[in-house]
């Protein structure tokens, strides 16, 4: 498989759902980093801005919150691209940030697939190259 041109931050704390999504974007041909709380994603950010395409966050967390590290992503690099995740769909923030942009939040539980195309779908906004990795996923779970 051909280096990837996509990197994904993944900041999750439920260990086992961390690495099946880690797992998911290394089959679809993307590079994941992963952090397992809100001051983790933010120093894993800091480590790799340059290289980072999109950060996957879980809204609710020990410590930082999803919205706490996003607000702060966002100040250090305004434009950010970001895909929330929470299994508490119901909350006002969520309301919130699905009114103003539903295709930034995936609601768990979400299947592998599901994941993979919510990326694909950010990082096509705003470049092609994410065609392969779309190829690269298909062609895997084939």
């Amino acid at each position: 498989m051909e280096k990837s041109r996509f990197t994904v931050l993944v900041v999750e704390e439920e260990v086992s759902l961390r690495r099946l999504m880690l797992r998911a974007l290394r089959r679809g041909g993307i590079d994941p980093i992963g952090a397992a709380d809100g001051a983790g994603g933010l120093e894993a950010f800091l480590a790799n801005n340059e290289r980072i395409d999109l950060v996957v966050l879980d809204m609710i967390m020990p410590g930082m919150s999803g919205l706490d590290l996003a607000a702060e992503l966002e100040r250090r690099r305004p434009g950010v691209k970001i895909l929330y995740t929470s299994g508490h769909g119901t909350s006002i923030a969520m309301a919130s940030i699905q009114r103003q942009s539903a295709d930034r939040v995936l609601l768990k539980p979400f299947k592998q697939q599901a994941l993979m195309e919510r990326v694909v779908h950010l990082l096509a906004l705003s470049d092609v190259r994410s065609a392969q990795a779309a190829r690269n996923w298909e062609r895997e779970s084939a």
